[in-house]
């Protein structure tokens, strides 16, 4: 065999040694490529599973939050005196929406817009305007004690004025 032919085939394996570490290092960096792009499927998978898990968190607690808010209403409205249900009744007949038309009056008492604020305040409630029954009670029990002393006196006083 001639030099040049050993030359040749050197050459030619040279080649073809290249082009093959040229596929493997394209295949190589084809499979890193892949793999980076399965690492943020899988990282977009976790942070969507870790959204869904805080949804479903947060689904959870605003139902346990509903049965504790009306646990504290039933709670609260089971705790009556039957003055303060005589002053419901004529005021509100137990509707934590009513209002009334001609005034700023609001709730199962009938709080004028000054008094809820005053007696939220008071009462540690957070929003005067609250619809909630055991937020109401606690904001007219302060009223009723500051005005009147007890609900009784203050049931009387409505008989007698219409008012409270």
């Amino acid at each position: 065999m001639s030099i040049s032919k050993v030359v040749e085939l050197a050459l030619g394996a040279t080649i073809i040694l290249a082009v093959g570490a040229w596929h493997v290092v394209d295949a190589n960096n084809a499979l890193e490529a892949n793999l980076e792009s399965m690492r943020g499927n899988v990282f977009e998978l976790q942070v969507r599973a870790g959204e869904l898990e805080i949804q479903a968190a947060q689904s959870n607690l605003a139902v346990v939050h509903e049965v504790i808010v009306q646990d504290k209403n039933a709670e609260a409205l089971a705790s009556l005196d039957e003055y303060e249900r005589a002053l419901i009744q004529k005021e509100s007949s137990f509707r934590t929406t009513a209002k009334n038309p001609k005034s700023s009056a609001f709730g199962l008492f009938q709080l004028l817009d000054y008094n809820r604020v005053k007696y939220a305040r008071i009462a540690g409630v957070e929003n005067p305007d609250t619809t909630e029954a055991y937020e109401q009670i606690a904001m007219g029990r302060a009223y009723i004690a500051h005005r009147y002393d007890n609900a009784k006196i203050a049931y009387f006083f409505h008989v007698q004025n219409s008012w409270y």
